[in-house]
């Protein structure tokens, strides 16, 4: 009888089979590596954009509560509130580490008169300048920041002495908002 050649025969091939199947080859490896960043070159992208955009809503919620805010009081006064000095942005320029927020200041100069305050950490920071002596009474409202995918941070420059790679600048005369400046333009 031939099984004891058959079996020896069997044991050889899955042996071999084994050593085939230990692992990866390098090949296999270097095609996984090519197709996450191909994926990756994709969502990269798509998550900036969608985290600029949470930035920006974050602009429009503020800016809304503002805009009620400073607009009653001019429509009921004629003139928008005196935050009685410089007001200084909030939340502050101190340094944050990169996708921390800061904590609003809601009893620093010019913030205290606000009627409201805003949960959470904010990732933009405020400013406004109010000048009664117009006619109309006018005001500037500033927003600076960083925004995902809009290039490094610069630092800060002597208009806006807070760092960013994005600014946004909008005026009130009287009652009407003016069109706002964005740099870069989104």
């Amino acid at each position: 009888m031939s099984t004891g050649n058959t079996d020896s025969a069997g044991v050889l091939r899955t042996l071999r089979n084994r050593k085939r199947s230990r692992g990866f080859t390098l090949i296999e490896l270097m095609l996984v590596v090519v197709i996450i960043g191909v994926l990756s070159s994709f969502a990269i992208p798509y998550f900036q954009r969608f985290s600029s955009r949470a930035r920006r809503s974050e602009i429009n919620q503020v800016l809304d509560k503002m805009h009620v805010f400073f607009i009653n009081a001019y429509e009921n006064n004629g003139i928008f509130p005196d935050p009685g000095g410089t007001v200084a942005f909030n939340p502050p320029c101190t340094p944050v580490a990169a996708g921390f927020a800061g904590a609003w200041n809601s009893s620093a100069l010019g913030w205290n008169q606000m009627p409201f305050t805003f949960d959470g950490g904010l990732k933009l920071r405020y400013k406004y300048v109010v000048n009664n002596a117009t006619n109309p009474p006018s005001m500037t409202i500033t927003v600076v920041g960083d925004m995902p995918g809009f290039g490094p941070s610069l630092a800060a420059n002597s208009a806006l002495s807070c760092p960013g790679n994005y600014s946004y600048t909008e005026v009130i005369n009287g009652a009407t908002v003016m069109p706002a400046t964005e740099v870069p333009a989104m």
